[in-house]
């Protein structure tokens, strides 16, 4: 067993499912409630892609938001912003109470640089055996592989998944991302967004620990 091997790049997405009016997300709104600084929003203006009632999809220094009707998504590829990131989707469903969500999804993922075609390969061969494949394929090789592990998260339900595949990034690169994925059940709009708001305080710090856990161990096995 090797030793751990550090990210070459890192990114993280927090996804949550519900229904959303994407005109709502404009750099503007999160200046309003001071969730922007005028920086943020100038450097957005400078990257604007489109708000409007069905897509929202613009970029600021440390992250990109893509917004539809049935889908909320923030993403940064900086890992000092991870928990920024956080903040910022707590603060912004903190002012939009009565929104219905039902699920969301702590997504951190990585490339791995392995260094040596022998490595690449080993990794592979070890969790994708091709003696089984070459009495019907001629050159067999790991294109992806995705495990998914049903297991509660505290009060919720909910499951992860991690997925490993070759780098596009990197020569002899490794890609792996987790899904950790929350069940919010129905939408009660008394409590409102009370739910997804306790996971993201609760789980985001236990999932990017799990996350570490997940990469040191695999990455080990080179």
């Amino acid at each position: 067993m090797s030793e751990n091997i550090s990210p070459e790049t890192q990114a993280l997405s927090i996804v949550v499912v519900g229904r959303f009016n994407p005109a709502i997300f404009h750099p503007l709104w999160f200046s309003n409630f001071n969730i922007f600084s005028q920086t943020d929003v100038n450097e957005a203006k400078d990257t604007f892609n489109v708000v409007h009632r069905d897509i929202a999809n613009f970029q600021i220094d440390w992250c990109h938001f893509n917004v539809t009707e049935n889908r909320f998504m923030v993403l940064t590829r900086m890992d000092a912003y991870f928990e920024r990131l956080r903040d910022l989707v707590v603060q912004s469903f903190d002012h939009l109470h009565h929104t219905p969500v039902k699920a969301l999804g702590i997504n951190p993922e990585a490339d791995f640089n392995l260094r040596t075609d022998e490595k690449w390969h080993n990794f592979g061969h070890r969790f994708a055996p091709k003696d089984d494949w070459k009495a019907i394929t001629d050159n067999p090789g790991l294109q992806e592989l995705i495990i998914k592990d049903e297991t509660k998260k505290g009060d919720y339900e909910g499951y992860s998944l991690i997925k490993l595949r070759p780098s596009e990034k990197l020569n002899y690169g490794l890609f792996i991302n987790l899904n950790e994925h929350f069940e919010l059940g129905e939408f009660d709009p008394q409590n409102g967004t009370k739910k997804l708001l306790e996971v993201l305080n609760s789980q985001f710090l236990p999932t990017l620990e799990k996350w570490k856990k997940i990469h040191n161990h695999l990455t080990s096995l080179v």
